[in-house]
């Protein structure tokens, strides 16, 4: 029994000291490995901070302007729920189409792709950074604006209507993008975005029609029409990923 105890001790031993035994070379490996994670993510943080101010000065500028100047045009205090999805998707939607719209038109010029699809940064990479920071700040916006609301007695489900408010920007943006990369000009994009929010505006697309994806109906929060609107976002970010892969 005592031998047999002393050969498990063994055994153990040497594979304790195979699992942390410091091999040669082992060191270096993995001071390289850390360095190369380290530089990587030092390029990722320089790019964000260079291509965010290129970006997003005129776009975020521009949305902000545009909610200060939504309370001259409509009143935003004590309003029931019918009305706050009323100014939340006639209104406030239409900054998701100012902000992501323009995330390619740096780059729109054939020219300008040409020499951006030789560099090692990966575009796909920049346009990816680009979308996830414009939703961030769609996101943010309408919160703040909805939150302003809410001080102003305006009376509704504040999170449902926020995330329908900010996926149906989304869904502005997303469609103007898709059509901005197949007419190669950021206007093709704005028109299409202004096109569908008109249809709606003009009710020639009905509240609760199947084309209209605002999910709030008559003040009721529909989450079957939600989901038909994160669909709608998620076919369209496809749409955008597979154009610009094309384009590579």
């Amino acid at each position: 029994m005592q031998d047999r105890k002393e050969e498990i001790w063994i055994w153990f031993t040497e594979k304790a000291r195979e699992i942390f035994e410091v091999r040669p070379g082992s060191q270096k490996k993995a001071r390289e490995i850390f360095e190369m994670r380290h530089t990587s993510y030092k390029i990722t943080v320089d790019f964000f901070k260079a291509d965010f101010r290129i970006t997003f000065k005129n776009s975020v500028f521009l949305a902000a302007a545009y909610l200060l100047v939504i309370p001259a045009i409509r009143g935003i205090s004590n309003l029931d729920a019918a009305r706050t999805a009323h100014c939340l998707e006639q209104s406030v939607a239409l900054i998701g189409a100012l902000i992501l719209i323009p995330i390619t038109k740096g780059e729109m010029g054939n020219g300008v792709k040409e020499i951006i699809y030789t560099k090692a940064w990966p575009y796909r990479k920049s346009i990816g950074l680009r979308f996830l920071c414009g939703c961030s700040m769609v996101a943010v916006l309408v919160t703040a604006f909805a939150f302003v609301m809410r001080r102003g007695q305006c009376t509704f489900p504040f999170w449902k209507y926020v995330w329908g408010a900010v996926f149906y920007a989304v869904f502005l943006g997303l469609l103007g993008l898709v059509c901005s990369q197949i007419g190669s000009h950021v206007l093709a994009g704005y028109l299409s975005a202004l096109g569908y929010w008109s249809l709606c505006r003009l009710q020639i697309i009905e509240e609760g029609s199947a084309a209209y994806l605002f999910p709030v109906v008559n003040g009721s929060f529909e989450t079957g029409r939600m989901a038909v609107l994160l669909s709608a976002d998620l076919i369209l970010a496809g749409a955008v990923w597979r154009l610009i892969r094309e384009g590579n």
